[in-house]
This record gives C-alpha cells, sequence and structure tokens, in this order.
C-alpha cells in the first residue's frame, strides 16, 4: 500500500509521518495534512499520495444520523529491515 521512497530506500534512511487526513460528508478525502514534520519531506508527499488513493471511508454520522465532515489520524513508520 504505502511506497518507499526510491531515494530514501537507496539510502536506508527510515521515516515517520503523522498525517491527518479530511473526510467528507460523502466519506471522500479531501485533504491531507501532515501533523508533525518529523521526516525528510519526500516521506510526506509519498505518505499523503498513497493514502488519499488507497483509503475508503464510510462518512462519519452526527447525532441525527445525517453524514458529516471528519478527519482520521495515523503515523506511518518507514523501516528498512
Amino acid at each position: 500500500m504505502m511506497d518507499y521512497p526510491p531515494k530514501m530506500l537507496a539510502k536506508g534512511m527510515p521515516g515517520v509521518v503523522n498525517v491527518r487526513l479530511a473526510i467528507d460528508e460523502r466519506g471522500n478525502v479531501a485533504g491531507c495534512s501532515i501533523q508533525m514534520p518529523l521526516a525528510d519531506p519526500a516521506f510526506e508527499k509519498s505518505t499523503c499520495a498513497d493514502l488519499q488513493h488507497a483509503l475508503e471511508f464510510e462518512p462519519a454520522l452526527d447525532q441525527n444520523g445525517k453524514p458529516v465532515a471528519s478527519y482520521w489520524v495515523t503515523l506511518v513508520d518507514f523501516r528498512v529491515d
């Protein structure tokens, strides 16, 4: 699912990316932001691109069962074993 950035892989560089996806009321990814820059920008760009195209979400619902915008947060850890 996640593509290791080729330049970082060739150097054997690890990276950690804390990312937040904005999810619209239809369950579509509406945006991607890096929460804490902890890695080379190549990791950040790769992570946002991969997550935005690989994940599907059900819309969040408010207390009345109406779809609403929300967000999803994750940490992606790139390692060369």
